[in-house]
């Protein structure tokens, strides 16, 4: 049985390989992760909060689309798992940031370094020419992402 259909009608083989590859990094870090009861919408707040920096709810509300407060849920069970802590904004009192904490960070990396262990692997199989193909095909794609640049 062949892995992908030869007729996929909203998706273009090259987002299905994207989709396979990111699945199979993902899993290969998700014994850390799972091993401690995150949900996913908590995993999607912490790969957030690694990226954007500490932010306010509101703000981490809006970027995962979640209402605002489904987002402090999510915050306050991140922040009883020791994953994240709540920051006095500088500027003003009343806000507080939400940062991760070294638990946090140190969960993120553990599991993207195994994810990468896995990519670093197969990559060394890959001849020398379409290593370099997929190098431009990947830094063109990161480019046009939004708010992205390489």
């Amino acid at each position: 049985m062949e892995r992908y259909p030869a007729v996929v009608p909203a998706y273009t083989m090259t987002e299905l390989l994207l989709a396979d590859l990111l699945l199979t990094v993902l899993a290969a870090g998700s014994p850390l992760w799972l091993a401690t009861s995150l949900t996913l919408p908590q995993l999607r707040l912490l790969l957030l909060l690694r990226h954007l920096g500490a932010s306010p709810v509101n703000a981490l509300a809006g970027e995962l689309q979640v209402t605002g407060s489904n987002a402090a849920q999510l915050v306050h069970r991140l922040e009883a798992h020791g994953y994240v802590q709540r920051q006095r904004d500088h500027t003003d009192r009343r806000i507080s940031q939400i940062a991760l904490t070294p638990a946090g960070h140190q969960l993120l990396q553990e599991s993207c370094s195994r994810g990468m262990v896995i990519v670093t692997l197969a990559l060394e199989q890959v001849a020398a020419e379409d290593a370099a193909k997929l190098h431009d095909g990947l830094t063109a794609l990161l480019g046009a992402l939004p708010n992205r640049s390489v």
